[in-house]
């Protein structure tokens, strides 16, 4: 169905700082990268809602995360952006030489020889310690140069001195910066680094000096910047300062000093959300400059009074509004990491630019996926396998085994009240006492005791606006909408799985299996009413098996609508064989129902389920029996009558030889199938027994009735088992037989058979 206005309203709600261009598009934030200022817009077009962003990101992601939302899944796929992502060009490497980063121990010397010839060019008078920043990590490890310089016209530009080495062990100094890893500008002024306890962001070398400058005298504060500008902080390496965490630093603050420009203050926002995940605190605070002129920073004071100014801006920094805190566990089974706030999988591509970085660099440099780097730190929460259990915890472990349960409680506390409204709903839609008591606790069962798999499923049939759907609006107003889903037919014969997972209830509307489709279609049912697991298939996700906790509620308005027989465990079956009541009797149920879920609960709670068996098969009732007769082909029907009235080929005997009625029939010029045959056998509740010798021949016997007694050795049977038979020559109703096993050893030599049994009963 093509999507409309209205679905664009709705979908507006998932994102932030929608601006309405007209009534079928709007700006926002992305929300595939850490966007704060709006450079993605969502477009209603030809019934399909476009989701496009100008920073580059992918669209099969942007689709994805609209898919995720519940959209575009039965619409054809509007027209394709334009707009694709920027491949990175490749390292800018030397012929023969590496970059190192951290430069090697062994080079030390070559580190502080390169820093004097840079300190040498610059004129006496020239302090060259404002000009030449020097890259170390937290550990004081040697990275990196970068020098700043002037043109002609006075122009300012940046030279990275970045230092290479040859497998022939030649090293060189080259001004070519990191292409994907770009390190961090530090300064700190204690060597203890378990003494820090807030940490500056500046943006620029020369800003992040003022800053330890003007905070020289406290040692628990951490002065960062990082290379490139304002621009390129997504390729920072902001994962470095998990360091201070393995050093014992416990940072409580985090203070950001943006340039007073527009994209200073974008960058910074940026950088803000994505500080929870490396600090573990939300006290994160933006100082506002806005009140200086065009690209003011803090190294640019030069009066006491604008130093008093900053003193109380620092004072005054509002908090930054943040998303939720994040937790995130590796799914080792799905490839695929948890977020357990909003129970969603990201793949490694999507959560590349969560950590806000696509790649780090190992000690060798090396480049690592950051994705990867998260695994294989110590402190990643990891699991197994994915499932959805109510019954466990949030995260436990079977056999070493650990999952990761994406169940989330849902909490509805019992309030005593006015219950008459839900008797008179279930006497209306259930007058026999008996139905009506297996109904209740059917659902109370699924209420109380959520997950827990109930080995039979309910089938209720009835003219349209009887009140069906209400008990499936029961059902979710005590279970919650996610855990309660309401799929067509077609949905449920999908080969993707993805309704069934994270289900406690699954509600089939308006089945009718075709006949075409129904050994298929009832195959599928019953397995899933019955198995332990099943397979969850997703789109873009790898398939996984979980633990199978779906119950099944089936509605139709057809008597006929599955294809059961007299001996199915599995299914319990009412019809509401009433007139609907006036709409407005149907108005107040629903209105109970949005109003007073803790009433409905009471009243669930205190059905009696102490003679409840999960297991036991369904009762039988008079509906079911209808079913069952109704949903019998024209060719099951003529075999019951032929069996009920013991026509030839049948007899009174309890076995039969499937290929042997098969040529009965035909020569009584019925045409039945094998296939048939075994159906009809099974659906009596007979079964193979096995080959028996009779003669010279080896027929495989079945027997048809399991309640009538037979023999356990099939030598025996042979004695018990007739053989349909007709003398040769024209075939005449009035003249057939059946063998026996001493007839059929003698059959060859007979000349007679006038006097062989027509009839014979056994057992």
């Amino acid at each position: 169905m093509d999507h409309t206005t209205s679905d664009l309203k709705n979908i507006s709600n998932h994102f932030q700082k929608v601006s309405w261009k007209g009534d079928s598009k709007f700006t926002c934030c992305c929300p595939v990268h850490n966007d704060r200022t709006p450079s993605a817009y969502v477009e209603l077009k030809n019934g399909w809602i476009n989701l496009n962003c100008s920073s580059g990101c992918e669209l099969s992601e942007l689709r994805a995360y609209i898919k995720d939302l519940g959209y575009n899944k039965n619409t054809k796929p509007g027209p394709r952006s334009n707009n694709k992502r920027k491949k990175k060009p490749e390292p800018r490497t030397p012929d023969g030489y590496k970059m190192l980063m951290p430069v090697p121990k062994k080079h030390k010397e070559l580190w502080t020889t390169h820093m004097h010839k840079m300190f040498s060019e610059y004129p006496e008078g020239v302090n060259p310690g404002k000009y030449i920043y020097a890259y170390l990590n937290l550990e004081d490890k040697p990275l990196m140069f970068v020098t700043r310089k002037e043109d002609k016209e006075g122009k300012k530009y940046f030279l990275p001195h970045t230092f290479w080495e040859n497998q022939e062990g030649r090293v060189r100094w080259d001004t070519k910066a990191p292409i994907d890893y770009k390190p961090l500008y530090i300064q700190k002024i204690t060597d203890k680094l378990s003494d820090i306890k807030i940490v500056h962001i500046y943006e620029g070398e020369k800003t992040t000096n003022a800053g330890r400058h003007r905070w020289q005298d406290s040692p628990e504060i951490l002065h960062v910047s990082w290379l490139g500008g304002s621009k390129t902080w997504t390729l920072a390496d902001w994962n470095h300062l998990k360091l201070l965490g393995g050093k014992g630093a416990e940072v409580h603050s985090v203070v950001l000093f943006p340039d007073n420009d527009k994209v200073g203050y974008q960058a910074m926002e940026g950088i803000a959300w994505g500080l929870p995940l490396i600090f573990k605190t939300r006290d994160i605070k933006i100082l506002d400059f806005r009140d200086k002129p065009e690209g003011w920073d803090i190294a640019d004071i030069e009066t006491e009074e604008e130093l008093k100014q900053l003193t109380e801006a620092y004072a005054n920094a509002e908090l930054v509004e943040l998303p939720i805190v994040k937790e995130f566990t590796y799914v080792r089974e799905v490839d695929s990491f948890y977020d357990w706030d909003q129970q969603l999988f990201y793949k490694s591509d999507h959560f590349n630019r969560i950590l806000m970085t696509d790649a780090v660099f190992d000690e060798n440099n090396q480049r690592i996926e950051s994705s990867k780097k998260f695994i294989e730190a110590k402190g990643t929460d990891k699991a197994h396998k994915i499932t959805f259990d109510p019954q466990e915890k949030k995260k436990f472990s079977i056999g070493g085994t650990v999952y990761v349960n994406s169940y989330v409680p849902f909490v509805i506390e019992p309030v005593p009240g006015d219950t008459a409204w839900l008797d008179e709903f279930f006497e209306y839609i259930a007058p026999d006492p008996h139905i009506r008591k297996y109904l209740l606790q059917w659902i109370a069962h699924n209420i109380r005791y959520p997950g827990v798999k109930i080995m039979t499923a309910i089938l209720i049939y009835g003219v349209e606006g009887t009140g069906k759907g209400t008990v499936y609006q029961l059902i979710k107003a005590m279970l919650g909408k996610e855990y309660v889903k309401q799929v067509r037919e077609e949905q449920f014969k999908d080969k993707f799985t993805e309704h069934l997972y994270k289900r406690i209830v699954l509600c089939i509307d308006e089945i009718k299996v075709d006949y075409s489709n129904r050994v298929s279609m009832m195959n599928k049912l019953k397995n899933l009413i019955t198995e332990d697991e099943f397979t969850v298939d997703m789109k873009g996700m790898r398939p996984f098996e979980t633990k199978n906790v779906v119950n099944f509620l089936l509605l139709t308005n057809h008597d006929n609508a599955i294809t059961i027989n007299e001996r199915s465990r599995r299914f319990f079956v009412f019809g509401i064989d009433k007139d609907p009541m006036p709409g407005q009797w149907y108005k107040n149920i629903y209105y109970k129902i949005r109003t007073e879920p803790g009433v409905i609960k009471d009243y669930f709670d205190k059905v009696d389920l102490s003679d409840f068996d999960k297991f036991a098969p369904a009762p039988k009732t008079k509906f079911f029996n209808e079913v069952v007769e109704n949903t019998k082909g024209e060719d099951m029907r003529m075999l019951d009558t032929y069996y009920e009235e013991l026509r030839w080929p049948f007899t009174d005997c309890n076995f039969v030889c499937i290929a042997d009625l098969q040529k009965g029939f035909e020569r009584l010029k019925i045409r039945v199938s094998l296939k048939l045959l075994q159906d009809w056998v099974k659906s009596k509740g007979g079964d193979k027994i096995g080959q028996i010798r009779f003669g010279k021949q080896r027929p495989v016997i079945w027997y048809i009735d399991p309640n009538k007694p037979r023999p356990t050795e099939l030598k025996d049977i042979a004695r018990y088992y007739l053989e349909p038979y007709w003398p040769s020559g024209e075939f005449d109703t009035d003249n057939y037989y059946h063998l026996d096993y001493v007839q059929r050893r003698q059959k060859d030599g007979l000349a007679k058979l006038d006097e062989v049994s027509h009839t014979k009963t056994f057992f």
